[in-house]
C-alpha cells in the first residue's frame, strides 16, 4: 500500500518545469510510483497558491487524479476535536516555524501570500491524514518542519526536498539515472 505525501506548490512547480525530457507528465507520474506515494495537496494551498497561470502539466496531474485535493472538512473530521484542534495546531506550528503570531483571524479560510501558510497548513494536514512525507523545496521547511511536527504532535513526518527524494529512488528500475538527476535538480 502506498504511503501518503503532501506536496507544496514550489516542489510541484519545479517538477513541472523540468527541461530536456520529452514527457514531463509521465516522468512525474513514474517519480510518484518510484516513491510509492499517494500525493495530496492541501485545499487552501490548491486554492490560493497553485500557479495563477495555467500549467498544462500541473492541471493534468490534478485532472487525472495523480494529485488529490481532499476537502477541508475531510481533514477536520479526521481527528477528534476537528476544527478546534486543527486551528490550535496551525497557530502553534506557525509560531514555532516563523517565530511570529499567526497573521489572520480565520485559520480555516483566510490566506496571505508569502508568510509560510502553505508549509504550515500542509504539515498539519500531514498529521491529520497520516502522511508519511511532506514534499517541499522550501529549505527552511526541510530543515525544521519534521522536528516541529514531532515536538508538537509526537507524529513522525519526513520533510523531503527533491534532492532527498532523488536519493531515495536511486537505483529505481523505472527512473533512469539521468531522469533521477533531472527530478532532483542535479546537473546532467
Amino acid at each position: 500500500m502506498p504511503k501518503r505525501a503532501a506536496i507544496d506548490t514550489d516542489f510541484l512547480t519545479h517538477l513541472a518545469g523540468i527541461r530536456n525530457i520529452d514527457d514531463v507528465y509521465a516522468l512525474i507520474v513514474r517519480f510518484f510510483i518510484a516513491m510509492d506515494v499517494e500525493v495530496i495537496m492541501h485545499p487552501l494551498v490548491y486554492e490560493h497558491e497553485k500557479s495563477p497561470t495555467a500549467n498544462p502539466i500541473i492541471d493534468k496531474l490534478f485532472a487525472e487524479g495523480i494529485i488529490l485535493v481532499p476537502a477541508l472538512q475531510d481533514i477536520l473530521d479526521a481527528k477528534p476535536g476537528g476544527r478546534l484542534m486543527y486551528e490550535g495546531m496551525v497557530m502553534q506550528m506557525y509560531g514555532d516555524y516563523t517565530g511570529k503570531k499567526y497573521p489572520l483571524s480565520d485559520v480555516c479560510s483566510g490566506w496571505q501570500k508569502g508568510c509560510s501558510l502553505g508549509e504550515v497548513h500542509s504539515a498539519v494536514m500531514c498529521v491529520f491524514l497520516g502522511c508519511e512525507y511532506l514534499f517541499s523545496d522550501d529549505m527552511g521547511a526541510v530543515r525544521h518542519m519534521s522536528r516541529i511536527i514531532k515536538v508538537q504532535t509526537q507524529t513522525s513526518v519526513e520533510t523531503l526536498s527533491r534532492k532527498m527524494c532523488g536519493e531515495m529512488i536511486k537505483g529505481s528500475d523505472i527512473i533512469s539515472g539521468k531522469e533521477r538527476r533531472l527530478l532532483s535538480y542535479e546537473r546532467t
